[in-house]
C-alpha cells in the first residue's frame, strides 16, 4: 500500500527541502494514492512507474517553491498574451503546438524542463543540458519497455510538450487516469478546485522565462476542464480550440488508453474501465468548453478544425495570429514548413486502431456528442 505520507518525506529527504508551498497538492496527491491503492490493482512495474511519477512531482515542485523563496523577485515576471491551445484529446493540439513552438518569438515548454526546472535553463541550452541528456536515455528506455506507445504519441526529450504536466505537480491532471486504472481519482478531479493547480503553473514559467523568455506557447486538453481558473490566471491569454471528427478524436483517445503502456502496469483487465470512464472524461470535458463558451464571454479565442489545418496548416496559422493582430514572421512561417517536411506524419509509425477493439459503435458516439458536433463540427 502506498502513502502520501511515504512519498512526501521520501521528497523532502532527497532533497534536503520541506516547503512545498501552497496547500492544495497533498488534497490531490491523497486523492490520487487512495484511487491507485483501492481501484489500480497495479503489479510490481506498476508500483515502479506510480512511484517515479508521484517522486519526480514532489521532487521538482520543493525545488521550484525553494527556488522562489530565494528569488522571490521572481513573482514580478509578467506573462503577456500567451498561446493556450486546448481541445479534446487526439485532436490536432499536438502538432499546431509543435508548429507554434518553430515561431522564434515563441517560447514552449520544454519536455524535460517541465520535470527538471531548477535551475532554470538558459537560452540556447535545451539541447546541451545535462538534464537534456538524460530525459533523452530516458525517453529511449520507456520506448523499449512500451514500444506501442511511440506511433501513438511522441515526443523528443527537447521538444515541445503538454503544459499538463505542471498541473500534474498540484496532482490535479488526467496522466494517471491514461496508465491506472483510477476511477475515484478521475471523479474528484472532475469535482476539485484548479486554482492552486494555477497558480503553481504560473510560477513555474515565471521561473523559466526568467532565464529563458519568450512568448508562451503552451497546449494542454485537460485545460477544457477549468477554463475560468486557466483564464482567471492567464486573462490575455490566446486561446485556441482544436476540433476533430469525435469518431476519430474518441476511437484514438480510447487507443491511447489501451496500447499506450497501461495494460503493462496491472494485474486486471481495464477494458470496461477504458471504454466508460474515458467516454466519461471525454463527455465532460466537451460540457465544461461548451458552457464556458456559453457563460464566460471570453473573447480572444480562436477554432481550428483538424481537417482544415491539415490540409493548409500554414495558412490555417496565418488566419489564427491574424484573428489574434499577432504578426507571422517570414522567418516563422519557413520554419514551420522545414519542421512539416522533416516530420511527416507516421513518422514513427501508424497509429491503428477500430472502434469494435472496444465495444463502442459510431451510431452511439454521434448521439452523446451530438450537441458538440452540431455547434463545433
Amino acid at each position: 500500500m502506498f502513502t502520501a505520507k511515504a512519498f512526501i518525506e521520501e521528497a523532502q529527504n532527497l532533497t534536503g527541502l520541506d516547503d512545498f508551498g501552497e496547500d492544495g497538492w497533498s488534497e490531490g496527491l491523497k486523492a490520487l494514492v487512495h484511487s491507485i491503492n483501492e481501484d489500480a490493482s497495479i503489479n510490481r512495474q506498476g508500483e515502479e512507474v506510480f512511484h517515479k511519477r508521484c517522486m519526480e512531482n514532489l521532487v521538482n515542485r520543493l525545488k521550484v517553491v525553494d527556488w522562489v523563496n530565494q528569488y522571490p523577485e521572481i513573482r514580478n515576471e509578467s506573462i503577456r498574451r500567451p498561446f493556450i491551445i486546448t481541445g479534446l484529446f487526439r485532436s490536432g493540439t499536438t502538432i499546431l503546438n509543435n508548429l507554434l513552438a518553430q515561431d522564434p518569438k515563441n517560447r514552449p515548454l520544454i519536455r524535460w524542463e517541465s520535470l527538471d526546472s531548477i535551475p532554470p535553463p538558459k537560452k540556447g541550452s535545451f539541447d546541451t543540458d545535462p538534464r537534456a541528456l538524460k530525459r533523452k536515455q530516458d525517453i529511449i528506455n520507456t520506448f523499449k519497455k512500451f514500444p506501442d506507445r511511440k506511433s501513438i504519441h511522441y515526443e523528443p526529450h527537447n521538444g515541445s510538450t503538454e503544459c499538463l504536466v505542471l498541473l500534474e505537480q498540484d496532482f490535479r491532471g488526467y496522466r494517471s487516469s491514461f496508465l491506472f486504472q483510477v476511477p475515484s481519482y478521475n471523479r474528484w478531479l472532475h469535482e476539485c478546485d484548479m486554482t492552486s493547480a494555477y497558480a503553481y503553473h504560473k510560477m513555474v514559467l515565471q521561473i523559466l522565462q526568467s532565464k529563458a523568455p519568450g512568448r508562451w506557447s503552451l497546449k494542454a486538453p485537460s485545460h477544457l476542464l477549468a477554463l475560468k481558473a486557466l483564464t482567471a490566471t492567464y486573462p490575455d491569454a490566446h486561446l485556441i480550440f482544436t476540433h476533430r471528427d469525435i469518431v476519430k478524436v474518441v476511437g484514438s483517445t480510447l487507443s491511447l488508453a489501451k496500447y499506450g503502456g497501461g495494460d503493462l502496469l496491472t494485474n486486471i483487465d481495464r477494458s470496461q474501465y477504458i471504454r466508460e470512464e474515458w467516454l466519461n472524461n471525454l463527455e465532460v470535458m466537451v460540457k465544461r468548453m461548451m458552457s464556458f463558451r456559453d457563460h464566460c464571454r471570453y473573447q480572444k479565442i480562436y477554432d481550428f478544425k483538424y481537417n482544415e489545418f491539415m490540409k493548409e496548416p500554414i495558412g490555417s496559422i496565418r488566419d489564427m495570429y491574424d484573428s489574434f493582430d499577432e504578426e507571422l514572421t517570414p522567418d516563422a512561417e519557413t520554419a514551420m514548413k522545414t519542421f512539416l517536411s522533416e516530420n511527416p506524419k507516421n513518422r514513427h509509425g501508424k497509429h491503428d486502431y477500430t472502434l469494435e477493439d472496444f465495444g463502442v459503435s459510431t451510431e452511439k458516439i454521434t448521439e452523446r456528442f451530438s450537441e458538440y458536433v452540431n455547434a463545433y463540427l
